[in-house]
């Protein structure tokens, strides 16, 4: 398409303001967003502490037959062999937690790096080097942007689980300024939305944004 390289980017930028919020809705926003995504993501995380507690479990009977093996209870052979069928099973439970499970720290993690980016996201991206643009991008929106010459429109087939979340939740409360009826429509907009994405994309999502470095503040992204 035959489109200044300007107008989509005030069209992309236009879009990435609408993600912002106020600082001022800082603490709040965090609080809410985390307990939102803890219900989202409460079968992944409960997962994570199944391994984990596993783990416990195997590495306790692991050292049951190293004492009976110092105390001359067992053979030689029959503490190679258990104790080789525990260690290959530990090692085989800490890789499921490595190839991508998360813990609910990490998601506390990636709400509070998800607030810095999105507080000054528009700011961010415009202060970003060509590389920075891209991990950002596709951090925010995972399958990209789309162009309506038509309309002179920009938008995403799906955003950033994280980021997603923030523009229903912040308008709530910039819209509770009287506090009337604030505990109700809050708990409303706390209730997660099923059928939306399946939970691995979104662990990706987690994931990824754990990754991504913000920078210190007055320097670029």
């Amino acid at each position: 398409m035959n489109v200044r390289a300007e107008t989509l980017n005030v069209l992309f930028t236009q879009m990435l303001e609408k993600l912002e919020f106020p600082k001022v809705h800082k603490v709040a926003l965090k609080k809410l967003l985390i307990e939102k995504l803890r219900l989202k993501f409460g079968e992944v995380i409960d997962e994570s502490r199944s391994i984990k507690k596993k783990i416990t479990e195997k590495q306790s009977q692991l050292e049951k037959i190293e004492e009976k093996f110092v105390l001359g209870e067992i053979s030689k052979e029959l503490y190679e062999k258990f104790a080789s069928k525990y260690q290959n099973e530990v090692k085989m439970l800490r890789g499921e937690i490595a190839r991508g499970r998360f813990e609910s720290s990490n998601l506390e993690k990636a709400v509070e790096k998800c607030l810095e980016i999105s507080q000054n996201l528009n700011g961010a991206w415009l202060s970003a080097s060509f590389e920075n643009k891209q991990l950002l991008q596709k951090l925010v929106f995972p399958e990209g942007i789309l162009y309506s010459k038509e309309n002179n429109r920009v938008r995403t087939i799906r955003t950033n689980t994280l980021f997603s979340e923030i523009e229903p939740l912040a308008r709530v409360l910039a819209e509770n300024k009287k506090g009337d009826s604030k505990k109700n429509r809050l708990k409303s907009s706390s209730v997660p939305r099923t059928g939306i994405e399946p939970a691995h994309p979104c662990e990706r999502q987690i994931l990824s944004l754990l990754r991504l470095p913000i920078p210190p503040p007055g320097q670029s992204f």
